[in-house]
């Protein structure tokens, strides 16, 4: 082998190298999953004090008057009858009796009319007054408390394993150039 020829051999061996460093270093630094991990606690306290106050006042004026009357109307029927007999002459053989010369019959019937009115007048006069305060209070106080943890990376035996089959195919290919020259 020539010189010029050692010299192209030993800087390809020299660029194996450095291609292979620069595989491992690709395949260990690629990004890694992530996890996070986020806790929340949240407190609420609530306090309400309610003082409320009502008065009201009212009046109630009605004046009502009435006025019943009443009126009677009273009637007076009076109904006479008069029956009289005649003795001179003999008795009916029917009835029994004499032939009525006169008879006299008085019949007094007393009829009473009521008739009421009645009238009713009514005035109301209403006034109210209220009254409502309200000094009610209410406080709402929120805490919350958030924690994030974040895992990234890779542990240690995985990138040793990425390390270790990174070398093993760089291997595999100088090799593999190394026969063929061969």
């Amino acid at each position: 082998m020539e010189r010029s020829e050692k010299i192209i051999a030993g800087i390809c061996i020299v660029a194996e190298i450095i291609a292979a460093v620069l595989i491992v270093v690709m395949l260990s630094s690629c990004r890694s999953p992530q996890k996070v991990v986020s806790t929340s606690k949240q407190s609420v306290e609530t306090g309400i004090n309610n003082d409320v106050t009502v008065s009201s006042e009212s009046r109630l004026k009605e004046l009502t008057d009435r006025i019943a009357q009443m009126f009677f109307n009273e009637y007076l029927n009076v109904h006479i009858e008069n029956i009289r007999y005649d003795t001179t002459k003999p008795v009916d053989s029917l009835s029994g009796k004499h032939p009525v010369a006169e008879e006299t019959k008085i019949n007094v019937q007393k009829e009473t009319k009521a008739v009421e009115t009645d009238s009713t007048h009514r005035e109301t006069e209403s006034a109210s007054t209220m009254a409502a305060k309200d000094n009610s209070q209410a406080a709402v106080k929120v805490n919350v408390e958030t924690k994030e943890e974040k895992q990234t990376g890779l542990k240690a035996w995985q990138i040793g394993l990425i390390d270790v089959g990174g070398l093993i195919i760089v291997g595999f290919i100088i090799f593999i150039i190394y026969k063929v020259k061969k």
